[in-house]
């Protein structure tokens, strides 16, 4: 009844909460309701999410904590989206444990252009955006080559 929508929340502890996104709501209704969200920025083996149930009146509920664990087994580098992109693209991968992440971008010919990732990451998946507008309009293909070294 009276449902302007739900915030998704997410947190790492259970105590520091994050606004990840809003669902809309269906308002005043006896008809079964589907809602969905998909957190495409997943960090640690543990994440914590909760909605937050708002009123058009300003009033609202939390739900129940629910505790998602992930089982990271490998390294991963999924494929970018969209591609073929013009000019940015998004890049996902996986860290399975804390290691030094190094994600390189080549040219067609094999040179290191530069590098688009070189620090350490916890274990998780991260998800990043590449634009290409700064390079020259003369590279047409790139290969994205992934390294991952134990930290």
């Amino acid at each position: 009844m009276n449902n302007l929508g739900f915030e998704i929340q997410k947190s790492k502890d259970r105590n520091n909460w994050q606004l990840i996104g809003f669902v809309s709501g269906s308002g005043s209704t006896t008809e079964l309701n589907s809602y969905s969200f998909i957190d495409n920025n997943i960090f640690g083996e543990k994440n914590y999410y909760r909605l937050k149930q708002i009123d058009y009146n300003g009033t609202y509920e939390y739900s129940n904590v629910i505790e998602i664990s992930l089982s990271l087994n490998s390294f991963q580098l999924y494929q970018n989206f969209p591609n073929p992109f013009n000019p940015s693209t998004t890049f996902k991968y996986a860290v399975p444990q804390k290691s030094f992440i190094k994600i390189f971008l080549y040219d067609i010919k094999g040179e290191k252009i530069f590098d688009l990732i070189n620090e350490e990451k916890e274990a998780g998946i991260y998800t990043f955006e590449f634009n290409s507008k700064n390079l020259s309009s003369g590279l047409q293909v790139f290969i994205l080559l992934i390294r991952f070294m134990d930290g």
